[in-house]
């Protein structure tokens, strides 16, 4: 019997260190689905396809749904895979804390794109910036979504930017300073989204997307070889990862973040529900958990499923 057919937006390019694995581990086949993934980063193009009936479900969209919501809009997580993210901040200067940026220029991306949609990036510096105590009010971002931010810095437009724990190396060896951030509580990666009723119309095929997810999981965080080898062979080029070096630490820092059980948890919420006050007003006006429906994760939970695959 052929599989059946699942069509996702994935919303950014970074997914496919975990989404390469689904795919060439056979997690998709295990399931019997066949896997349509596109890579749709412009939230709106996402977000629109799935309105249309055009795509079933999104992996990402971690902050528009909560305006959505606020409209009226049956948007529903159904899991999350990541809680945290890592950056770190490069600086023409040395730098020890953050607060140390205020009266400086950092080089971003604008809170907001051209459709209006926010850029989560973006947003975690603010968060970043709000939990150091910086006052945003002595900080001047220097935006430009076209420019490659460490470069500015290089050539003194801004003094400052946000980059990825890779980039970070990378601006270190360009003679730039480099302030390694602690792991910040945030929805990030692979979330499992869609509409209420999409779910309502085919729960097996909901159930068994979040399967992937879950087996995919496992496989990620086990079967370290295959893994890296899968990375190697279809993944490394796109993303940029040259050499084994990059390959191992990229697998590795991936493999730690993964939710065994992919729950989101509370403060990753609030930190993602910030960025959307922040940019919504709308959302103000909603409990960030309204979105959040975990039952097909308990089930499986209740069902032993975790107990299956990790011994206890």
């Amino acid at each position: 019997m052929a599989n059946t057919k699942v069509r996702i937006a994935s919303r950014a390019l970074a997914h496919w260190i975990f989404l390469g694995v689904l795919e060439h581990g056979g997690i998709w086949d295990q399931m019997g689905l066949d896997a349509d993934v596109q890579l749709m980063t412009g939230s709106r193009e996402a977000e629109d396809s799935l309105l249309k009936g055009e795509i079933d479900y999104i992996f990402g969209s971690h902050i528009g749904p909560y305006k959505h919501w606020a409209k009226g809009i049956p948007y529903v997580y159904l899991a999350q895979t990541v809680n945290s993210t890592s950056d770190a901040v490069v600086a023409s200067f040395p730098i020890q804390l953050l607060r140390e940026l205020e009266g400086k220029r950092i080089a971003h991306d604008p809170l907001l794109d051209e459709n209006g949609s926010v850029g989560h990036p973006r947003g975690n510096v603010v968060i970043y910036l709000e939990r150091g105590g910086v006052d945003l009010k002595k900080v001047t971002f220097v935006e430009n979504r076209k420019a490659d931010h460490v470069q500015e810095v290089l050539k003194g437009k801004a003094d400052a930017t946000f980059v990825t724990i890779g980039n970070a190396k990378k601006a270190q060896a360009l003679g730039l300073h480099v302030l390694q951030l602690k792991e910040l509580p945030m929805v990030n990666g692979v979330t499992f989204t869609t509409l209420w009723p999409t779910v309502e119309k085919d729960t097996d095929k909901v159930r068994r997307t979040l399967q992937v997810l879950i087996r995919g999981t496992h496989f990620y965080k086990t079967e370290k070889e295959k893994t890296i080898e899968i990375i190697k062979q279809h993944v490394a080029s796109r993303l940029g990862l040259n050499d084994a070096h990059a390959i191992e630490n990229t697998y590795t820092r991936t493999a730690k973040r993964l939710e065994a059980k992919p729950y989101p948890r509370l403060e990753a919420i609030a930190n993602a529900y910030r960025i959307a006050e922040l940019t919504y007003p709308e959302a103000k006006e909603i409990n960030p958990l309204a979105l959040w429906n975990l039952h097909f994760v308990r089930q499986f939970e209740a069902d032993g499923l975790f107990r299956e695959l990790y011994g206890s």
